[in-house]
């Protein structure tokens, strides 16, 4: 009797190890298919070699060229022309990040980046110097549409670093000062293609998931570059906690995956109760990414209310005054109204949307 219970749980065991395994095969070989699934031509690509051009110091320099505001500015425009021609021709291609980039931790690539989204925006001054607010507003917008794509190939801890090239290219100062400029065609134009770029925006709840489908793939490539690094030692102890870690991290963005994806079309979600907060922040892999969604929303919401303001000055520039609703602006302007991604739990958010003031954009 014994002997055949024994079989039995040894049977049972078995079978769980079998299913087990053909589970994380199958994980494995979804990433795999996800991971070749890469654009032809990728946008990537060309950033990447964009970034390799750029001839700047460390983003980090507080000031590295106290001339760049007068002829300074005109020669550093000139010894990257190059690395904006090529950067300037990815953006008709689709971008994703290869996960042999993504498991590299390249840093160096993005802090390349935002070196090039300062070289825009230098370029969007020479322009407003030279009285072509169109040429610079431009510049700005293609500095917004390099970090836009970059969300798609980041990971989720390097988010602000893609919202820190955006907040950077639509600061008041810079964007806000040269609205006022446009006439109404180059106004109207420039509102429907930055409404066109967060059109494309990728949304937090397909950015975890696409993290989460690449994770096993990203992973094993971790373990391959370890093996073939790291003493025997050093790989048992990745090899004993980092599994452990591995599994927390995919629960830890299951979780966050879920709670995003209650956000009705981006919306901001609802807020947690604190002790799930606390979980995610002293025992989350990544509790820095609750700041990192939060600072999404946030930065959606100022590029939406750019929309706002750009179709209030093409409307302005053509009628001599501005409209008593934002509902005038369409369909002459913008296809829809920008939408508010901000409400609480509970409410219908499509009654969430931004209302002017005099000459101020607000939320109601």
């Amino acid at each position: 009797m014994s002997r055949r219970m024994g079989c039995t749980a040894a049977v049972i065991v078995s079978l769980a190890a079998l299913v087990a395994a053909e589970r994380r095969t199958d994980r494995w070989r979804r990433a795999q298919r996800r991971a070749a699934a890469l654009p032809t031509p990728n946008a990537f690509d060309h950033y990447l070699r964009a970034a390799s051009l750029v001839q700047m110091p460390s983003v980090y320099t507080p000031d590295p060229y106290p001339a760049c505001r007068a002829e300074g500015r005109r020669s550093f425009l000139d010894d990257n022309a190059d690395a904006l021609r090529v950067l300037r021709s990815g953006f008709g291609h689709a971008y994703a990040e290869p996960p042999e980039h993504a498991a590299a931790w390249d840093y160096e690539y993005y802090n390349r980046c935002r070196r090039l989204a300062r070289v825009l925006t230098w370029e969007a001054d020479e322009h407003a110097a030279r009285g072509d607010a169109a040429a610079a507003l431009a510049s700005q917008l293609d500095a917004l549409r390099l970090g836009v794509d970059l969300e798609r190939g980041a990971q989720i801890m390097e988010l602000t670093t893609c919202l820190g090239i955006q907040a950077h290219a639509r600061q008041d100062d810079v964007i806000g000062g040269r609205i006022h400029h446009l006439d109404a065609q180059d106004a109207t134009a420039a509102a429907r293609r930055l409404s066109d770029i967060l059109d494309t925006e990728i949304l937090p709840v397909e950015i975890l998931r696409t993290q989460r489908d690449l994770m096993p793939y990203i992973w094993r490539l971790h373990r391959r570059r370890r093996k073939a690094k790291e003493c025997p030692k050093a790989l048992l102890r990745w090899r004993l906690f980092g599994g452990l870690m591995f599994r927390i991290y995919l629960h830890y963005l299951d979780d966050m995956e879920a709670w995003a994806d209650t956000g009705e079309r981006g919306a901001m979600p609802g807020a947690r109760g604190p002790i799930w907060w606390l979980f995610h922040r002293v025992a989350g892999p990544g509790g820095d990414a609750l700041d990192d969604l939060d600072e999404w929303w946030l930065n959606r919401a100022e590029n939406e209310r750019l929309v706002c303001a750009l179709a209030l000055q093409a409307w302005f520039a053509a009628h001599g005054a501005y409209p008593d609703t934002l509902d005038a602006l369409v369909p002459e302007i913008l296809d829809e109204l920008p939408r508010n991604p901000f409400a609480d739990v509970g409410t219908d958010r499509r009654g969430k949307r931004f209302d002017r003031s005099g000459r101020g954009v607000f939320a109601i």
